[in-house]
């Protein structure tokens, strides 16, 4: 069965989108700080087809808590909360657990972002931010043969969105 992982998976809203049948063959892995969030989606979701944990990015960096073996393991809001040490260390966890054949993708908002003048005078909401040449220095920084990997970037939501795509070759 597939298997995909997220890590800060929050309320995992992205399953709602997904139809029953799909659903069902595929098994879903996500972690969060939240406890309260965990504590949602374990209530609606098949414990069969869906597990959660309670644990931070830091349990996640530290080894303490393991991502399992999956075929896509994503972060979407999540990077934007890194600095350069720290999404790097996460993103070679991430990819320890792709699977041959599987992807990593996580997505950081970019400088290019028109808001980012709002998110911090109004919100106080700093961010780190990242273009797609740093979402592939990222990438460069894993340990492993380049002939074994597939790497791309792409930008989403009129460039406010930089996508990172790591695929372990066959």
């Amino acid at each position: 069965m597939p298997a995909h992982a997220s890590i800060a998976c929050g309320h995992a809203r992205e399953l709602d989108r997904i139809p029953d049948d799909v659903r069902g063959r595929v098994h879903f892995w996500g972690i969060d700080q939240d406890a309260n969030s965990i504590g949602l989606c374990r209530s609606r979701f098949d414990p069969t087809q869906a597990a959660f944990e309670v644990g931070s990015v830091r349990d996640v960096i530290a080894g303490r808590v393991r991502i399992p073996q999956s075929d896509v393991v994503y972060a979407s809001g999540l990077f934007d909360y890194l600095d350069q040490r720290s999404a790097t260390v996460l993103l070679k966890r991430m990819f320890a657990s792709v699977t041959a054949g599987g992807s990593v993708l996580v997505a950081n908002l970019t400088p290019d972002n028109e808001e980012v003048g709002y998110m911090e005078a109004v919100m106080d909401w700093w961010m780190c931010y990242r273009t797609e040449t740093d979402m592939c220095e990222l990438a460069a920084a894993l340990p492993t043969d380049r002939a074994q990997v597939q790497t791309a970037t792409f930008l989403s939501s009129e460039n406010r969105v930089a996508w990172l795509q790591i695929d372990r070759l066959a």
